[in-house]
């Protein structure tokens, strides 16, 4: 049995399934199918991000493995920290 937080609405499984089938308009990939639903609908040879958004990807490598999907290579975003000297005798001192 599913059911629609802080709602009455219930479904079994057999009644959500029939309900995606029927309006599959009225659901879309929530945050752990997002990648993969990216790179089904529009492809990526590579994917820059920094180190939060490069973990997540990782953590979702076997999902694209078992749906046969091709993973985009992964790269880091470049990185700079301009400081003057103001702020660095903060951090020094």
């Amino acid at each position: 049995m599913f059911s629609v937080l802080n709602t009455d609405i219930t479904f079994t499984k057999e009644s959500i399934v029939t309900e995606i089938e029927l309006h599959p308009d009225r659901f879309s990939p929530n945050v752990v199918l997002r990648p993969l639903y990216q790179q089904c609908i529009l492809p990526n040879v590579a994917y820059i991000g920094g180190p939060g958004e490069l973990a997540y990807w990782l953590e979702y490598k076997a999902m694209f493995n078992h749906h046969n999907i091709v993973f985009p290579i992964l790269m880091s975003r470049n990185f700079a920290l301009l400081n003057d000297e103001k702020r660095i005798s903060k951090l020094v001192n």
